[in-house]
């Protein structure tokens, strides 16, 4: 290490000489460091020093006083100790900045995902304290290191219940594959599957405007609106009125008002993942309004069931809604 000190000083340490000094003197224990700089110190090589002539050394002897002078001997000792351990530190802190900006790099790079499969449900804090409810099949994706910058930006594919923490000074956007959402602090449900025709955005707190990828139509959105964008045409349509029907998956429950059967049925055909078929002469003109479970297919089914007077028959392939038992 003293060969290498020594070269540092003189200024003609290689890169690779450089980083093996910073793993010496970070490897070294503070008491032998503290040691070895003394006796730097005490052996300073001196014959680069300035010379000075007798006459200069005369003047100064008879300006400053004795005791003044013993008191700053310390002071250059100090001095001479502190240059040494500077010109060991600084190049330590410098490759160390160097590391940090590297890792700093690399960590912009990574992306951190969260994703919810079939019958999945999750919960996302992010860095600025915003909450999101995912529901299942759902992903969101935003950096390592998101929302350090003075931006908000995450992109977003499913279905999620966004409570997005206010700040006005920084809005905090959403990018799906067909949609641009910008807020600034509100409440709203966000539906956005790849493999659906539409995105359904229903704001219950704040302000959300929207964007259509593909037209750059925007739309400004109010409390209690519910607006559906077409994946092919870009177009946006709004509704005030309250909905006919309110899926509401944050508490695992299906709430219909005045739904055909055959609706019913399609909910929770695609809920559950099973075939669901209503065998003659069921009565399936009635109308269905209600709350029914979408965690639990039997405790589901037998709320159709009883609504509608019907028989349920499982079989191995699908199940059969019928006013009568199913006959092979």
């Amino acid at each position: 290490m003293e060969n290498l000190e020594k070269k540092y000083r003189q200024d003609r340490l290689s890169r690779k000489e450089l980083e093996l000094l910073r793993q010496q003197v970070n490897s070294e224990e503070r008491q032998k460091m503290e040691a070895r700089l003394l006796d730097i110190w005490m052996n300073e090589d001196t014959e680069n020093e300035t010379a000075v002539s007798e006459t200069e050394i005369a003047r100064m002897k008879k300006a400053i006083d004795h005791r003044t002078e013993r008191e700053t001997k310390p002071l250059r000792r100090l001095g001479i100790a502190m240059k040494v351990a500077a010109a060991i530190l600084i190049p330590v802190l410098l490759i160390s900045t160097i590391t940090l900006y590297r890792q700093n790099s690399r960590l912009n790079s990574k992306e951190i995902i969260v994703s919810t499969g079939s019958n999945e449900r999750a919960h996302v804090t992010l860095p600025d304290g915003t909450n999101v409810s995912l529901n299942e099949k759902s992903s969101i994706h935003y950096p390592a290191v998101a929302f350090s910058s003075g931006q908000r930006h995450i992109r977003f594919e499913g279905e999620g219940y966004f409570e997005v923490k206010k700040n006005s000074h920084m809005p905090f956007s959403i990018h799906t594959c067909h949609l641009e959402v910008e807020v600034v602090g509100t409440k709203f449900n966000l539906k956005a599957r790849k493999d659906e025709q539409h995105a359904v955005v229903t704001l219950d707190e704040g302000n959300v405007r929207l964007t259509s990828v593909l037209s750059r139509q925007s739309l400004a959105m109010k409390p209690g609106n519910k607006v559906t964008l077409n994946y092919q045409t870009g177009n946006f349509s709004l509704e005030t009125e309250p909905r006919k029907e309110t899926p509401d998956w944050k508490k695992r429950q299906f709430v219909f008002r005045n739904s055909r059967l055959e609706h019913v049925v399609k909910v929770l055909e695609k809920n559950y993942a099973v075939t669901i078929e209503i065998a003659e002469p069921a009565r399936s003109e009635d109308l269905f309004t209600g709350t029914i479970t979408a965690s639990n297919l039997h405790e589901a089914l037998d709320i159709v069931a009883t609504t509608y007077h019907l028989i349920i028959q499982y079989t191995p392939k699908k199940i059969l809604l019928t006013n009568k038992k199913h006959q092979p």
